[in-house]
């Protein structure tokens, strides 16, 4: 017996959580549903989703608006990838009295695809949402000092903090070698031709990232501090 899930992450932007959920329905089928505005379902419907429900499921209204939801829906299964929508699931099953459907909690779990491992080459990627403290500075001007590899950047953030970090990578010691790729959806082809993938985080291994690298069959530094940075990189040349 084929059982209909609906299969629902919290966020507003592409994260961890989303590429679970993706992965997990491309192998199981169901309807995905996100907070995330209309670029996120193109891109989960370029990915081959093509049912994605967008919905607000956070707020006093959440669990009511799941609840109905769940009723139009009729799931014998939801599938979570966020343990903070757990709660409001909860409530909103209770709302639409419909005590047969069960919550999957999926929220410690990575789903990853099947693939070949990369060609690698000469140039390290990191790949993520750019914010203030996301060590991409840190790595940019670690990279001053190392002219033998290039470095590609996969992500996107908001304008006020990738601008200096642009102005950086044009500096007469990076010049040419930033490649800045924005939001990309296939991030294992942006690993061909890669030496190493970089994951600038105090705790890597909570990083879906760290594990598509490894997946991927790509070395990965894990060092946030310059120091480190550069005796990792000048290690893998």
């Amino acid at each position: 017996m084929i059982t209909k899930q609906l299969h629902c992450f919290a966020g507003k932007r592409w994260s961890g959580d989303a590429t679970s959920a993706l992965n997990s329905a491309l192998k199981a089928g169901g309807i995905v549903v996100t907070e995330g505005n209309e670029d996120l379902e193109r891109r989960l419907n370029r990915a081959g989703i093509s049912d994605v429900r967008r919905l607000n499921m956070s707020g006093l209204f959440g669990a009511l608006r799941l609840s109905r939801l769940l009723r139009l829906t009729n799931p014998d299964e939801v599938v979570i990838y966020s343990s903070a929508l757990i709660p409001k699931m909860r409530q909103a099953i209770s709302l639409a009295k419909m005590p047969q459907v069960e919550i999957k909690d999926l929220s410690d779990k990575i789903f990853l695809p099947e693939v070949k491992p990369v060609k690698q080459g000469n140039s390290l990627i990191w790949i993520g949402y750019i914010t203030k403290h996301c060590g991409l500075r840190t790595l940019l001007e670690v990279l001053k000092e190392i002219p033998e590899v290039g470095l590609k950047v996969v992500g996107e953030g908001e304008a006020k903090i990738v601008s200096p970090l642009l102005k950086l990578s044009k500096t007469p010691e990076l010049r040419g070698r930033i490649d800045w790729r924005g939001e990309q959806e296939d991030v294992y082809s942006e690993m061909n031709g890669c030496v190493a993938g970089i994951v600038t985080s105090e705790n890597p291994q909570e990083k879906l990232v760290y594990h598509e690298f490894k997946n991927a069959g790509l070395p990965v530094i894990t060092a946030t501090d310059a120091h480190q940075l550069k005796q990792q990189i000048i290690s893998l040349l």
